[in-house]
């Protein structure tokens, strides 16, 4: 496995700058590694009713994907801009993601510190609008409502393949977008 004084820098660049990276053994089992690493910072939880604890991603043409999923609406295209778990009522804190096959670089995967107000090109006008738009996260019949930011819970979440504008504000948002 990685050696603990490995396992806490990577505990200290992700409370530092929000992510982190590193190579793994190649004899190591990747599920494994996630699990194990992921235990460090709470209970492991799957992403969808069903599904395991680790998802395999891999380019999914529509007619092959999930029928809620960005994937569904999006092919193998690059997906937009999108919070992973926006669908929860509280998105997770932490995200693993390991590679078995890095691929091509076609669909690269941006990763958005939004803490840091330089990541977020934003006046005091246009962060207010995001903590007050309301939008409609639709998950079934765990559907409820919330915005983009939320101070409250030091959260942002953003995502078209679930979340509606259900406000003034929101439509304002999208329209900006």
């Amino acid at each position: 496995m990685v050696a603990d004084s490995a396992l806490e820098q990577i505990e200290a660049d992700l409370c530092e700058s929000g992510w982190a990276s590193f190579q793994a053994p190649d004899c190591v089992v990747l599920d494994e590694l996630l699990l194990s690493f992921a235990t460090r910072f709470g209970t492991p939880k799957a992403t969808r009713k069903g599904n395991g604890l680790v998802d395999l991603l891999r380019p999914t043409s529509p007619e092959h994907a999930h029928p809620r999923s960005l994937s569904r609406l999006h092919g193998e295209n690059e997906l937009p801009f999108h919070t992973d778990t926006a669908h929860w009522p509280s998105p997770a804190r932490y995200l693993l993601f390991g590679f078995l096959d890095p691929g091509t670089d076609t669909c690269g995967t941006r990763l958005l510190d939004w803490r840091n107000r330089r990541n977020l090109p934003l006046d005091d006008v246009e962060l207010k609008l995001l903590e007050h738009a309301s939008y409609q996260v639709r998950a079934g019949r765990q559907s409820f409502f919330t915005s983009v930011l939320d101070k409250h819970r030091k959260c942002f979440r953003f995502d078209t393949g679930c979340m509606y504008p259900a406000s003034h504000c929101a439509h304002q948002v999208y329209s900006d977008n």
